[in-house]
């Protein structure tokens, strides 16, 4: 008979190495009614306080945390961490050259129009006025090459 988790029951011999399908095996098999707790450690060659700790895992993570190697899963959750800071580091950094990149387009109410800003703002008033700033006048200097005269 296959128990849910696709293994065999375990033999009546006990097992040189008990891996975590085996520990679940023993601890369904109870579970079911099929033994009872001192029948399966006759059985199998476990003391009572093995099979309460191997119920207690199994209880507590099911066949997971049966597993004596935890590293495979200690190394994913280890990996998966590395990736998500590396995530959080690029996305720091994308803000940063954002912000970076939008710093002369902010408006700031300490600048006035004679300072060295990027451009010059204009107000609705002016623009109906004469007092715009005169385009530069370009001439052809050589073949192709426009200059810029004032």
């Amino acid at each position: 008979m296959a128990t849910p988790h696709g293994s065999q029951p375990p033999s009546d011999r006990p097992f040189e190495r008990w891996t975590a399908q085996h520990k679940a095996a023993v601890i369904i098999e109870v579970m079911k009614g099929q033994l009872s707790v001192p029948e399966a450690c006759r059985r199998y060659g476990i003391t009572q306080g093995e099979y309460r700790k191997w119920f207690d895992e199994f209880h507590r993570g099911g066949v997971d945390a049966l597993k004596l190697n935890r590293k495979g899963i200690d190394a994913q959750y280890r990996a998966e961490i590395k990736k998500l800071q590396a995530k959080i580091g690029e996305l720091v950094m994308d803000n940063e050259i954002r912000k970076e990149a939008m710093r002369p387009f902010a408006l700031d109410e300490q600048t006035s129009p004679d300072s060295s800003a990027p451009f010059e703002l204009l107000s609705p008033e002016s623009v109906g006025s004469s007092e715009l700033p005169a385009a530069p006048s370009i001439t052809k200097r050589g073949p192709g090459r426009p200059r810029s005269t004032k």
